[in-house]
């Protein structure tokens, strides 16, 4: 019997023995591990020390450090505490126990876990997980909102945070519709938008808006087409108006040059971003979406929709008599921009050609512009003279009578006739001797249409 009481003794020590030192090596419990007991709410500082710091990752971009100081900074000046801004270092038991607000793609789990769940570009969340205040983006400009938002709602004029928070939002970008066109700024002289998304193509337009303007006073405006063959719609410039744009602009005109859809195959190298299978009946729905464009926004931009003329050179003199003459009823509107209808109040041309069915159009370029085929109500329809009408808009156009790109130059006189015949006694042609199809700063067309524009819109 004492030899069992011995044994059992010996092993009641041996257990008290392990049981000691198995306490001796425990890791220290932190917020994270199970049981825990945390409070309703968190302070951000407590006796006279912040309780928080504000961590990065240690790869992160000059705007999450940038954000993570105005986090401290907002901290700082809610609780009259210095709080530190700094960047994380390797996950650990330690890291795992500090009171931290992780800015972006931390090398936190709590971190990686929020950033795991955004979907949306502009999609965030702001969560409090045990010690850690996560302030996660999909974007840089998303995660600018969240801490925007964590600032405004949750630091200013607060000293603690809800332990069980969960704020998930979305950032819209103030300057793109939901579509991804841009939303016009009302101050900017000069600025470049997004006027049309067809696909993966994205239609840009330049605005310039004349320098003396009061504020409620509404400017005339005139957009021009670039030419190029169909091949080219470049918008750096005033496309071949350059006098006109500057002439009209120093009298206070607005000016804006739209680019449009070009053929994919059509030797079109300098601008592929444009590149489409479009005919053109798709670049006239791409102008008359320009114009759309231009009226939908008409308040913002300061422009008078009485009062929107066209102007192009070439195959954007095509383009500036179609937008004006031709049924837009017959021509694809862009989704959101069918609410919109434009009347145009004067177009020009330079060199534009007025007649797909004639012959300089059928062999040189009706097969480029209508690369699936076509029909003899194709051409119809996309052809100005086919608009002709004694209640037409008031038409200039100038050419040169030594046109060799399209030749012979009888289809604009034949486009004078039809105005003649029709009773369009607001048509005018601008023939210059001696002249080829450079008319671009030919300075008798280049007059005329500045003193037919400002005649036009009664100024």
């Amino acid at each position: 019997m004492k030899r069992i009481l011995l044994v059992a003794v010996g092993l009641m020590i041996c257990l008290a023995s392990m049981f000691a030192c198995g306490k001796a090596d425990a890791v220290p419990d932190v917020p994270e591990q199970p049981g825990e007991q945390m409070p309703q709410r968190l302070l951000f500082a407590e006796n006279g020390e912040a309780k928080f710091q504000v961590v990065y990752d240690k790869t992160a971009s000059i705007s999450d450090k940038n954000l993570a100081q105005r986090v401290a900074n907002a901290l700082s000046q809610a609780t009259g505490i210095t709080f530190v801004q700094k960047a994380a270092g390797a996950y650990s038991e330690a890291a795992a126990a500090a009171y931290e607000i992780l800015i972006g793609s931390v090398d936190r789990p709590e971190a990686e876990a929020a950033m795991g769940e955004l979907r949306e570009d502009g999609a965030y969340i702001i969560r409090v997980s045990g010690r850690k205040i996560v302030i996660a983006g999909k974007s840089d400009d998303a995660r600018k909102a969240a801490v925007e938002y964590f600032i405004t709602t949750y630091v200013n004029g607060h000293t603690d945070i809800d332990a069980k928070l969960e704020y998930r939002g979305v950032w819209t970008d103030p300057t793109k519709n939901s579509d991804g066109t841009t939303i016009p700024n009302a101050t900017n002289k000069t600025q470049r938008v997004i006027y049309k998304i067809v696909g993966q193509v994205e239609l840009s337009m330049m605005i310039y808006r004349p320098n003396a303007v009061g504020e409620d006073e509404k400017t005339p405006l005139l957009i021009v087409f670039p030419g190029g063959g169909w091949r080219a719609a470049d918008i750096s410039s005033f496309a071949g108006y350059n006098a006109e744009a500057a002439y009209l602009k120093e009298r206070g005109w607005t000016i804006a040059v739209a680019e449009y859809r070009l053929r994919s195959d059509s030797g079109n190298t300098d601008y592929p971003e444009l590149a489409s299978d479009c005919s053109l009946a798709g670049m006239i729905s791409d102008c008359m979406d320009a114009v759309r464009y231009l009226v939908k926004y008409a308040d913002v931009l300061g422009v008078d929709t009485d009062a929107i003329c066209t102007g192009g050179h070439s195959a954007g003199g095509l383009l500036a008599l179609m937008t004006a003459l031709g049924d837009p009823n017959d021509f694809t509107q862009h989704s959101n921009l069918t609410d919109f209808t434009f009347t145009i109040a004067a177009a020009t041309a330079k060199s534009g050609p007025t007649d797909c069915n004639a012959d300089a159009m059928r062999k040189s370029y009706v097969p480029l512009i209508f690369p699936s085929g076509f029909t003899a109500d194709d051409l119809t329809k996309c052809s100005p003279i086919s608009y002709v009408s004694a209640d037409m808009c008031p038409v200039l156009i100038g050419y040169g009578e030594n046109d060799q790109i399209f030749t012979p130059s009888s289809q604009w006189e034949a486009f004078g006739a039809k105005c003649d015949a029709a009773g369009a006694t607001q048509c005018r042609l601008i023939a210059q001797k001696n002249v080829d199809h450079s008319t671009t700063t030919n300075a008798a067309i280049t007059n005329a249409i500045q003193s037919f524009l400002m005649q036009q819109v009664g100024e």
